[in-house]
């Protein structure tokens, strides 16, 4: 069903790029470069500034300077605590999946500036808000006319719960502003 509802958006001449948790900041760039009209769907995301640059640490890099050795940040999952994956993702076997994937990023990579397309957030938009962490940015998407849906769980409740999530992220993506 998801396949085919995605394969529908795509041959009908629109894709759809999602991005979740700190992705949504390339969202816009990514949107830019592609070959093929866009809607872009936020998922618990930040959203980037509405013209010029910015660098993908925002307001976060002092936090991300104080994690870092020798201009390493440590696995992702290692930066907010004790317990805090575990809250995050209550299954183990998916927690240690996700944890074997991540890797160590250089603190350049969010210290960087990025340009941003002009009149960016004027594109088709969506917003999905699955944790209160990410309440201004879904405020931000409403003030913006955004069509946005608000499923409170867990930031990473698209892996403790990816059909519910998916569903949500198709139905949402066919609404209209």
């Amino acid at each position: 069903m998801f396949i085919d509802a995605a394969r529908d958006r795509v041959s009908a001449g629109t894709a759809m790029i999602a991005g979740h948790s700190g992705a949504g900041f390339f969202l816009p760039s990514i949107a830019a470069a592609s070959s093929t009209s866009t809607q872009l769907l936020f998922v618990d995301a930040g959203i980037p500034p509405t013209r010029g640059s910015a660098t993908p640490g925002g307001d976060f890099i002092d936090r991300l300077r104080t994690l870092s050795s020798d201009g390493i940040l440590p696995r992702w999952s290692t930066w907010w605590g004790e317990g805090v994956m575990e809250r995050l993702v209550p299954d183990w076997g998916v927690r240690a999946r996700i944890e074997a994937e991540l890797f160590e990023m250089p603190l350049e990579f969010y210290e960087r500036s990025v340009e941003l397309p002009d009149q960016w957030h004027d594109a088709p938009s969506r917003y999905l808000l699955l944790s209160e962490g990410y309440r201004s940015d879904a405020t931000t998407a409403i003030s913006w006319g955004w069509p946005t849906r608000e499923l409170l769980g867990a930031h990473l409740d698209l892996v403790n719960h990816p059909g519910v999530i998916a569903r949500s992220m198709l139905e949402l993506s066919a609404t209209t502003p």
